[in-house]
């Protein structure tokens, strides 16, 4: 399964639940973290497409 489904999917099982907001720090830390693996994948993709 690709990658960034499980991450797309992760996205919208935070998005459906509602955070009290005690718990809203480590939701939007989880998220961050979401968005920084989706930038890496992406930088990864363009380098190896340039090196073919």
């Amino acid at each position: 399964m690709d990658i960034r489904k499980k991450i797309a999917a992760g996205l919208n099982a935070i998005k459906k639940t509602p955070w009290p907001p005690g718990e809203l720090l480590p939701a939007f830390a989880f998220l961050g973290l979401c968005v920084a693996a989706i930038a890496v994948i992406a930088v990864a993709d363009a380098v190896t497409k340039k090196r073919k």
